[in-house]
């Protein structure tokens, strides 16, 4: 577990931050994938 050294409530905050640009990207090129 590489990341076993980073705080799980820091890890938590980051995906918390992240995940929701994560979601958009991941929808828009499911999207795109289906339109063409």
């Amino acid at each position: 577990n590489p990341g076993g050294w980073v705080p799980s409530a820091a890890l938590r905050g980051v995906a918390k931050r992240e995940y929701p640009r994560f979601l958009k990207r991941f929808t828009s090129y499911v999207v795109e994938q289906e339109n063409s």
